[in-house]
């Protein structure tokens, strides 16, 4: 509770007649209507999407913390336009007033409001706000192929990528100086759109003249309902192309570290799609649902397994609505994502 003068506004010098009580102010609201307490989330949980392709928790006032894998400044040079990314996947922050001070690889913990642009998860207005923690850990970025990053975007957006021996295929000319351009590549699975950004340097080069690699940011832009279209990659610099040779392929095919993606689509009716990466050495997996009572409930896979890149399919039509529990164990590692089940 709190004290406040009574209403007839008098001053009898009495305090205790002077002055009444009042009921307490809802947690987190201020008397100047200020910003409510923040649900946390990871950058995972804040790409779940429902079945129009809209961030499940659109409208919350959130907090997230992870690591910025661009500078602000490089894809707008004013405002604020950068992504940070978690172990759980990855997440923009935009807004055309508020101009942060973020250095790529800054740990950045984020407030603000959930929304989307054209398909692309965003944090922004209202209540905006951010706490730099100075210097964090770079994440690896993931080996993916042109097919999939067309195909399977949403699994990976606000991610950093990496495609090895890209050729130009087709879409827009490279741009000149000051303009953007949307330009086909392909590795040979297939082709996916690179958006180059008028604000980077990467639009004052004349572009790769033979097969290249490419690091870049998985960015989304499709402007109709429901959006599970427009997947891109978006390179931050000149510094992301670098020259393709079989050697380099060879090592770096290899995967390096034990994943499970988020599942897609998630929220999803009926089946899902689970996706892994297999590091060299992990053999013994097992991979199962359970729901929230910790019950099991299905065994998708229980056998040796080579090391790679994996896609499993998960039917649930038999299942009723609800969160459920994808749980990898792999050479004593453990990692578990969520999945829901909407009908």
């Amino acid at each position: 509770a709190s004290l406040g003068r009574s209403p007839d506004g008098q001053d009898t010098n009495n305090n205790a007649v002077d002055f009444a009580e009042f009921a307490s102010p809802t947690p987190g609201e201020t008397n100047g209507g200020g910003p409510p307490e923040p649900t946390i989330y990871d950058c995972g949980e804040l790409q779940l999407d429902d079945l129009n392709g809209e961030p499940l928790h659109t409208g919350e006032y959130i907090q997230v913390t992870a690591v910025a894998i661009v500078a602000n400044g490089v894809f707008d040079t004013s405002g604020t336009n950068f992504y940070i990314q978690d172990d759980f996947g990855g997440v923009n922050i935009h807004n055309f007033d508020l101009n942060m001070t973020i250095a790529e690889g800054d740990c950045v913990t984020v407030l603000g409001t959930l929304g989307h642009y054209n398909g692309l998860t965003q944090v922004d207005d209202p209540y905006l706000d951010y706490t730099n923690h100075g210097p964090g850990t770079m994440p690896d970025p993931i080996l993916l192929t042109t097919q999939v990053v067309n195909e399977y975007g949403e699994q990976y957006e606000g991610t950093l990528a990496r495609l090895e021996g890209c050729e130009i295929t087709g879409g827009d000319p490279w741009p000149t100086s000051g303009n953007n351009a949307n330009i086909l590549i392909s590795d040979g699975s297939g082709n996916c759109t690179m958006r180059i950004d008028k604000d980077t340097n990467i639009d004052e080069w004349t572009g790769p003249t033979e097969a290249f690699n490419l690091v870049g940011i998985i960015t989304q832009y499709d402007y109709t309902s429901p959006y599970e279209e427009g997947y891109q990659i978006s390179p931050r610099s000149q510094d992301d192309f670098t020259p393709y040779t079989a050697v380099h392929e060879a090592e770096t095919n290899v995967v390096q570290e034990f994943q499970l993606l988020p599942t897609y689509p998630n929220p999803f009716n009926p089946s899902t799609t689970i996706s892994f990466l297999l590091p060299v050495g992990a053999e013994n997996l097992r991979l199962s649902i359970y729901d929230v009572t910790g019950r099991l409930i299905n065994v998708l896979r229980d056998a040796p397994t080579n090391p790679g890149n994996y896609s499993i399919n998960w039917n649930a039509a038999s299942l009723t609505s609800g969160t459920y529990f994808v749980r990898l164990e792999a050479d004593n590692v453990v990692v578990t994502r969520t999945a829901v089940l909407i009908k």
